[in-house]
């Protein structure tokens, strides 16, 4: 597979392929594309029959008419559906593809939350979604991943991309941002004083270099007004999305240069150098017909005049351009957070799911390798899509409505885990588990928190936002109760139900070295949310989280009162020379005041963003509801530092038995790192080539090196890797040993291994 990015030398050479003049002052790219939620407001099913079979026949019907035009893909899931049903189109797309003009903006099975799956589950996105391409001939390796729906995203996203090997991003919604719909503001109360788009605006950054804390950097573009900003420009009405009859078609002369000046003279405000990305790609929009016709007119009978040229071209073909300018452009260490917060907490039941699916599937995959089995990849590879399928925006985020998740979601993760653990139990050989380890040990005298209580807010949030976050919500507290303090290690169990101001409440406290840990089950009324607090005992003055690729320091306050940020695993809450760690199994929401109390959201039943008590959000449509027991598991330890949280999910005694009471290897029994500081995010048969992967995330400990050994043979040669496999620099070997230097905090390594015929039992 190949790049279709030209890696042109010069600017000239890539201008000249885009057919661009060399006097052209300034370039408006027009980046065709159309944004697939895989079941959204309709299930895929639905949307299929509603647009996409209609909307890819269009674009494989405009690229034949024009060999000038381009056509963006941003994600695999509804290609690979055409593809299945529509076989007599196969050799086109294929060939589309390998031509650049049918333009892979990404290849993950879908454009995911980076806030809420773990690490592994958005990297395995990416290389499920290529292999799917490569094994079926579309022979393309994009280098830029797009984001144009994500509600926020990681500030670790440049390292999640390193260790995938993209060097190119766009994402669209950051924090302090206007969007069309999603306020009943007015648009010139935004981008929010002191936020990431005031920044970026100030900037000039609609092109940027995104840097992060580990040294990985992404060159990336902002769609500053929205992922649809062309979309009327051959059009007048309000919007084309959806297919909704809001907009007429209105293609003369006069109207189309209207709209590209208007274009150019909103995108140079905020850009740096001569080319500006103008997306047109709002939700299940046909493609503009005869595009390239359009721009040929303006280019004929206005370039003279205006400077400025219209080109057809890909997401990838601008940033490309742009790279050339490199070193104009600012340099952005990003967390475009908070941008929505009720997302992080809401359907529990969902998110849990997700995560108990790829924690299960991340043990088998060890547990194959140390049986030197792989007879389970077949029903593997079918789990893992659909894995990765609940990365998407508008799943795991909890924010679609009833209907689809009670008919499509849940049902997709429980059928995977039941394939999953049929897998298992095919294994041909057993492997004897290891001694599962002890649970967080602190490193200082530990002293469990002071106090402990639950509070129920009305909350006039949805799916999306809680109520704090637009103007006409609320996030008012209804009730507050203390319960009783929890024993410390060799304490006893501690349990308690109470009603928290309608919601009913259940807690049974375990103690751990250096505090406890919390089993809560909640039962919340519509248009409540419920928070477990723990008094830490010292003030506070940040928060050292972990997000998905690595970590991040976070104020206590940013936007919002209260500030909820996504609590993924754990956050060390420190100040006065103390240090309370708050754990968690399963992502959710975290707030902390100066006065050292933690929030977590342990219960959330808001069931549709309402302004002043009446008023919908039109950009929100969907409602949802949680009736059921909500589950939170959390612990809090006191004076643990982050280091410590490495075998975090030994907390819980089941997190490592699948639904048959079986217990599994996960991957730090597989493969050990003589290093404290470094987690083993996975050990599987490599999908590309012979041998073994194995993935390492060590945060804080960029650049050292560190040993890796296999507990079921010696390593006999090794090379690093991408994510998607490719093969780089050779790898020391030593004594059976890997010697991997962790240039950046993901590292993937290939390694072959001289297996022990002891090591299966």
């Amino acid at each position: 597979m190949t790049s279709v990015v030209s890696g042109a030398t010069s600017e000239s050479a890539a201008r000249a392929r885009l057919g661009i003049p060399p006097d052209a002052e300034r370039v408006l790219v027009i980046g065709e594309s159309t944004h697939w939620d895989p079941d959204w407001m309709l299930t895929s099913e639905g949307y299929w029959r509603w647009r996409v079979e209609r909307t890819l026949d269009r674009a494989l019907d405009e690229l034949a008419a024009d060999k000038r035009r381009v056509f963006g893909i941003e994600c695999v899931f509804f290609l690979r559906m055409y593809w299945e049903r529509k076989p007599h189109r196969r050799d086109e797309i294929r060939s589309l593809v390998a031509e650049g003009r049918l333009r892979m903006s990404g290849s993950g099975v879908t454009t995911p939350d980076t806030l809420l799956p773990r690490t592994e589950a958005v990297l395995r996105d990416y290389l499920v979604g290529r292999e799917w391409m490569r094994d079926r001939g579309l022979d393309q390796e994009p280098r830029v991943a797009y984001f144009p729906d994500s509600f926020g995203h990681s500030p670790a996203l440049p390292e999640l991309l390193a260790a995938i090997g993209c060097d190119m991003a766009a994402i669209t919604r950051i924090d302090g941002m206007f969007f069309p719909g999603a306020d009943w503001e007015l648009p010139r109360r935004f981008p929010r004083p002191g936020s990431s788009a005031a920044h970026l605006v100030a900037e000039r950054a609609a092109d940027f270099v995104w840097t992060c804390g580990s040294g990985a950097e992404v060159l990336c573009h902002w769609n500053t007004y929205g992922y649809g900003m062309g979309e009327l420009l051959a059009h007048r009405g309000i919007t084309r999305v959806s297919g909704y009859p809001l907009a007429a078609p209105a293609r003369s002369d006069a109207h189309v240069a209207k709209r590209i000046r208007s274009y150019v003279a909103k995108l140079e405000a905020v850009s740096s150098t001569p080319y500006l990305f103008c997306p047109v790609g709002y939700d299940f929009a046909a493609p503009i017909r005869d595009l390239c016709g359009l721009l040929d007119r303006f280019n004929a009978n206005h370039f003279a005049t205006t400077g400025i040229w219209a080109v057809c071209a890909a997401l990838e073909d601008h940033l490309e351009l742009v790279g050339f300018h490199r070193d104009r452009l600012p340099r952005v260490a990003l967390d475009p957070n908070p941008y929505w917060s009720g997302f992080y907490s809401s359907r529990p039941r969902l998110k849990q799911a997700a995560a108990d699916l790829v924690t299960e599937l991340l043990a088998l995959e060890a547990l194959a390798v140390a049986a030197g089995d792989d007879g389970c990849g077949a029903a593997l590879g079918d789990a893992w899509y659909t894995a990765c399928v609940a990365n998407h925006h508008d799943f795991v985020t909890g924010t679609s409505p009833d209907r689809v998740v009670r008919t499509e979601q849940l049902p997709w993760l429980y059928e995977a885990r039941a394939a999953a653990s049929a897998a298992l139990a095919r294994l041909a050989v057993a492997v004897t588990a290891p001694p599962r380890p002890k649970p967080v040990v602190a490193d200082v005298s530990p002293a469990a928190p002071r106090t402990v209580s639950a509070t129920t807010w009305a909350d006039a949030g949805g799916l999306w936002r809680m109520g704090q976050e637009f103007a006409g919500g609320r996030f008012d507290r209804v009730a507050s109760v203390p319960l009783p303090e929890p024993a410390g290690e060799g304490g006893g169990q501690v349990e308690v139900d109470v009603d928290v101001g309608g919601s009913s409440l259940s807690a049974a406290f375990g103690g751990v070295d250096g505090g406890w840990r919390a089993h809560v089950e909640t039962t919340v009324p519509p248009r409540h949310t419920t928070t477990f607090d723990v008094s830490c005992g010292h003030d506070v003055e940040g928060i050292l989280m972990d997000a998905p690729g690595g970590v991040v320091e976070r104020p206590l306050k940013r936007w919002y009162e209260p500030t909820y940020w996504p609590l993924q695993r754990w956050a060390v809450l420190s100040g006065g020379g103390r240090r309370t760690l708050i754990l968690t199994r399963y992502p959710t929401a975290l707030s902390v005041d100066a006065g050292g109390t933690a929030r977590v959201v342990c219960g959330r039943n808001a069931t549709h963003e309402r302004a002043w008590g009446w008023l919908p959000i039109p950009g929100m449509p969907a409602a949802g509801h949680e009736p059921a027991v909500q589950v939170c598991e959390i612990a809090v330890v006191e004076g643990a530092g982050a280091t410590a949280t490495r075998r975090w999910h030994a907390l819980w005694p089941d997190a490592g038995v699948d639904p048959g009471g079986r217990a599994l290897v996960d991957a730090a029994g597989v493969v050990v790192v003589e290093d404290d500081r470094v987690e083993v995010l996975a050990v599987k048969h490599a999908s590309r080539g012979g041998g073994v992967v194995v993935r390492l995330m060590a945060p804080f400990a960029v650049g050292e090196g560190v040993r890796v050994r296999c507990t079921f043979g010696e390593i006999v040669s090794a090379c690093e890797c991408d994510v998607l496999e490719r093969d780089g620099d050779p790898v020391p070997v030593s004594a059976g040993a890997a010697l991997v230097t962790m240039h950046r905090s993901i590292m993937s390594v290939r390694v072959d291994v001289d297996r022990r015929p002891a090591a299966a039992s």
